[in-house]
């Protein structure tokens, strides 16, 4: 059962605030318990898994056309900005949550952080590597002209569903 913010946790102020500024960029954001992923996973057809907390992957291929969907697991999400952060050294994975047209992400919600200051120690111990890479996601892409003409989806997924996971439920 799909719970909405309020019934979880109602004293969790960074939890609030993450939902918040996350669905004030049109993300849709769902609650669900531990046991309930696995029913929200098997329901939907996704081209692309990416969830090593779950030992579950999917690749297909992905080149400029994209593909319709993907599922990833994000490693932090950020409550000041509802923004979730997905380090990578998969170019497979960079490619899905650039190009697919909607974007499911999975965030256990004992991984958001307060604010971007108090995030900086897993930057710095991830970015010692060459090849590191990190996303950081906000919501769909969007982008304008000179004459303000919003196009959605340009530069990134033109729809994103955060998964917030209550391993406590």
């Amino acid at each position: 059962m799909t719970k909405n913010l309020k019934e979880v946790s109602m004293d969790n102020q960074t939890l609030e605030r993450f939902f918040k500024y996350s669905s004030l960029v049109s993300n849709e954001n769902i609650v669900l318990a531990k046991n309930e992923l696995q029913n929200f996973i098997s329901s939907c057809s996704y081209d692309y898994i990416h969830l090593p907390s779950q030992n579950l992957f999917k690749n297909c291929p992905i080149d400029e056309r994209g593909i319709s969907n993907a599922l990833v697991e994000a490693d932090v999400g950020i409550a000041e900005t509802g923004t979730v952060v997905i380090l990578s050294k998969n170019e497979q994975l960079r490619l899905a949550t650039c190009l697919s047209e909607e974007l499911h992400v999975i965030l256990n919600i004992n991984k958001i952080t307060d604010s971007l200051d108090t995030f900086s120690k897993f930057l710095e111990d991830n970015m010692k590597e060459e090849s590191s890479y990190i996303a950081f996601i906000t919501g769909a892409s969007r982008t304008a002209d000179i004459e303000r003409v919003l196009t959605i989806g340009v530069h990134g997924p033109v729809r994103m569903k955060v998964i917030l996971v209550n391993e406590e439920v």
